[in-house]
């Protein structure tokens, strides 16, 4: 199937002149064989803000900004050929909203990491934090740090919950198109160690069921490890061409606050972090 019949590109959320996430989106788009389309989220003031708009409906002065970000975007790409079939839009609205609705049909978001603050978002305004929650496809969060596709290894992050197939379809699927291997980790407090740890060896043992017999020709291995923090053990053992794979998060205002694994390894801002959510198919 060609990229361009396929109908499920890879988008990425551009917002400044940061590369990083462009990059890591185009390396992404040829990994999966498939186009990429470049989105900038354009907000508008009042009374602009308020009903449907296309950027040609603006005043120029609105849009120029966004225009520049979109046109910088496509000078960047046009020097890389990591992918050719790129699509270029401007989107008039708010960015989580945009960025949502793109992730209907897409095959994966990528974004760069949220530089926001607590309130932003515990109340959802974070662009990361409400796509982790409520998109429809695979979001991966690149640190602004990231200047290429230089991934060298597959690390999904789980925890006691149980197997969720979304995770690791995405994980063994983009492994298995580039020939890289897929760690699978579970991190446990020291105290649930002691409490859970036959509990948690029977999890991973039913979350590898099956995988290696799909993916004949992905290498896998498995860690089960205690750590004080499991977002910064899992960080540490995921070396630094590693691409972080993790379910999605519970919702709410309450677990928000409490920074599950899955949130903290977003906001660190050190390994690229795919979300993706439980029901994710090829």
């Amino acid at each position: 199937m060609s990229p361009s019949s396929s109908g499920r590109r890879v988008v990425v959320g551009v917002r400044g002149d940061e590369t990083g996430p462009l990059d890591f989106a185009a390396g992404l788009a040829a990994g999966f064989g498939t186009g990429l389309r470049v989105v900038h989220a354009c907000q508008v003031p009042y009374p602009y803000g308020y009903g449907p708009h296309t950027a040609a409906d603006l005043p120029e002065n609105l849009v120029a900004p966004g225009r520049r970000v979109v046109a910088a975007a496509q000078e960047h790409l046009d020097t890389s050929l990591a992918v050719t079939d790129v699509e270029y839009d401007l989107v008039v609205g708010f960015p989580p909203a945009v960025l949502g609705a793109e992730s209907t049909g897409a095959k994966a978001v990528v974004v760069g990491t949220d530089d926001a603050g607590w309130l932003d978002r515990v109340t959802g305004e974070a662009v990361t934090n409400f796509l982790c929650l409520h998109s429809s496809s695979p979001i991966v969060v690149v640190p602004l740090e990231i200047s290429s596709f230089a991934v060298d290894e597959i690390v999904v992050a789980v925890d006691g919950r149980g197997p969720e197939r979304g995770p690791m379809q995405f994980a063994f699927e983009i492994a298995d198109r580039l020939s890289l291997p897929v760690r699978v980790v579970h991190v446990m407090s020291h105290r649930e160690a002691i409490k859970d740890i036959d509990s948690a060896r029977l999890v991973l043992a039913e979350t590898m069921a099956g995988w290696a017999e799909t993916y004949p020709d992905v290498s896998v291995s498995t860690v089960l490890a205690e750590g004080r923090d499991p977002a910064e053990e899992t960080t540490d053992l995921a070396g630094e061409g590693s691409l972080v794979v993790a379910g999605r998060p519970a919702g709410g205002p309450a677990r928000r606050w409490r920074a599950p694994v899955t949130h903290a390894l977003t906001r660190a801002g050190v390994r690229p972090v795919a979300v993706v959510p439980p029901r994710y198919t090829v």
